[in-house]
């Protein structure tokens, strides 16, 4: 039994070790192209496009091992102090579920999960930013109907981050076997109202896919036209 805590206790630090130098070669990577005006290199796309993949992938994991404690769908608490919305307020206040979230389902303080704000040098400038849109690097948690996942009249769950450059963008749908028109990204169009996830879904917003690149996806990068320029990143956390 000690000889197995031993090597409990070895493969955790190679795993510690293993994220430190992933940390430490993206910051000296990343050092030069601080700002949110400096153009990537491929291989800072490349980088950037990983880490978003793996966090997307991290929140969806964080989610279905809170089901598997308990939480239904409905019970799910996204309140967080720093998401927040471009003037400051919390993207999610605490109990800002309609149905009242449950005890031991907060997606950070019982999933453990951080909630990470992407560097500047990740988006691209959102003139039109304003106090009602989320603030560049920040997540929002909505809920859509994505074409080709579940139930083709039902919403999933998902974790979105607007404003990603489109370097980084075709990156992510490089690295996830996803097709890029051109040197572009795929275009969709969503409802023109987006709102958090609540509790509730009401099962009418809707992604449209005219190209079917992103049909049948759960983690994706595109063009929404109906929110103008807005590229974003997009993971499905729940398929209903």
């Amino acid at each position: 039994m000690r000889h197995s805590s031993s090597q409990s206790g070895s493969v955790f630090f190679i795993i510690i070790l293993a994220i430190a130098m992933f940390a430490g070669l993206s910051y000296a990577v990343f050092k030069g192209g601080a700002g949110s005006g400096a153009q990537l290199t491929n291989d800072q796309a490349r980088l950037a496009a990983q880490e978003i993949i793996a966090y997307g992938d991290s929140v969806a994991k964080t989610f279905q091992t809170l089901k598997l404690r308990g939480c239904s769908n409905t019970q799910f608490d996204f309140s967080s102090t720093v998401f927040t919305f471009h003037s400051g307020t919390p993207l999610y206040l605490p109990n800002h579920n309609l149905l009242a979230p449950a005890t031991g389902c907060n997606l950070f303080n019982d999933g453990k999960l951080i909630p990470v704000i992407l560097p500047s040098n990740y988006m691209f400038d959102w003139t039109t930013i304003t106090s009602a849109n989320t603030a560049l690097g920040h997540a929002r948690i909505i809920s859509l109907r994505v074409p080709g996942v579940g139930n083709s009249d039902q919403e999933e769950i998902i974790l979105t981050y607007p404003a990603i450059k489109l370097a980084v963008c075709r990156s992510i749908n490089d690295q996830l076997g996803i097709a890029n028109p051109g040197n572009g990204i795929p275009t969709i169009t969503m409802s023109s109202t987006i709102n958090p996830y609540n509790g509730n879904f009401g099962d009418t917003e809707i992604i449209t896919d005219p190209s079917g690149a992103i049909t049948g996806k759960t983690s994706f990068c595109a063009r929404s036209t109906a929110s103008g320029e807005n590229v974003r990143y997009m993971r499905v956390l729940l398929t209903r």
